[in-house]
């Protein structure tokens, strides 16, 4: 995930502890409070994975015998920061092109961004699709479509 606010300065612990909390307050007060505990969830997966891609990292790093230790763990460090990604959550994918979650959720739901593809229940945006979505929008003071109803 790339890191986009308050997220990215929070431990790993501190957003478990966050997502236990936010976890209670929809247990009690219902779902209204759903889309807070989703975004603390993926902030929680994405920091895991990050974290295990990044040790991995530097556990390949460290066994390659052919390259300098400290430039190689140097290297893993680097790699493990890039944020190339092939899928975003919906807080991500809102970043992504530039809005806010509720007037991304809003272009969803009017067709003029993607709908999101899921994978084991977690819905997640194609950035393909997401570029795509974005050129397809007008551009400013461009006149809007013909709309046959005018005609009548």
């Amino acid at each position: 995930m790339p890191a986009t606010g308050l997220e990215s300065k929070l431990t790993l612990a501190e957003l478990q502890r966050a997502r236990k909390i936010a976890a209670c307050i929809v247990d009690g007060f219902g779902s209204t409070y759903l889309p807070i505990f989703r975004l603390l969830d993926d902030a929680v997966e994405d920091r895991q994975a990050h974290l295990a891609l990044l040790q991995k990292a530097k556990d390949l790093a460290r066994s390659d015998s052919t390259q300098d230790r400290a430039m190689a763990e140097k290297k893993a460090d680097i790699g493990a920061r890039l944020s190339i990604r092939r899928a975003l959550g919906q807080a991500e994918a809102a970043l992504y092109v530039g809005l806010g979650t509720s007037k991304f959720a809003a272009l969803v739901k009017d067709g003029r961004m993607p709908r999101p593809r899921v994978l084991d229940g977690r819905r997640l945006w194609d950035v393909d699709d997401l570029d795509a979505a974005f050129r397809d929008l007008p551009y400013e003071d461009t006149p809007p479509a013909h709309n046959p109803w005018d005609d009548e």
